[in-house]
């Protein structure tokens, strides 16, 4: 059987796009559900608000520091950002990684180099 390297590329391509509009997708209902602006999140987030903008439109690639800071201030876990809504399952961890360094380690280690407890949000209802 042939390897196809042009066709993996474009697969890997396809899946990295895939990855970031779940991401931006999720950022932009977790900041509405938050009712925030972007130039808020940006500022709870110290990022910039281009930043989040291009987050939301999937035109930039997230740190897994921005991912963090995020998710803490919309008082979400993580993970949540990298849920695919149709299909309820979290983004494969080896994709992210792919893309994300640093990423593999601080699941293994369940957030806690950045304080990260694992326990539920804390809903606002």
């Amino acid at each position: 059987m042939s390897h196809n390297i042009s066709t993996d590329l474009a697969n890997l391509e396809n899946q990295k796009a895939d990855l970031l509009k779940t991401v931006a997708v999720n950022l932009k209902k977790f900041r509405n559900n938050a009712d925030l602006t972007q130039e808020q999140l940006a500022e709870k987030t110290d990022l910039s608000p281009e930043t989040i903008g291009n987050l939301e439109n999937a035109k930039s690639w997230f740190s897994l520091d921005s991912l963090i800071k995020i998710s803490s201030a919309l008082k979400i876990r993580p993970f949540e950002l990298l849920l695919n809504s149709s299909t309820d399952e979290v983004v494969p961890i080896d994709l992210v990684s792919t893309y994300m360094g640093g990423f593999t380690d601080f699941v293994k280690t369940g957030g806690t180099s950045y304080n990260i407890k694992n326990s539920k949000r804390k809903d606002n209802d």
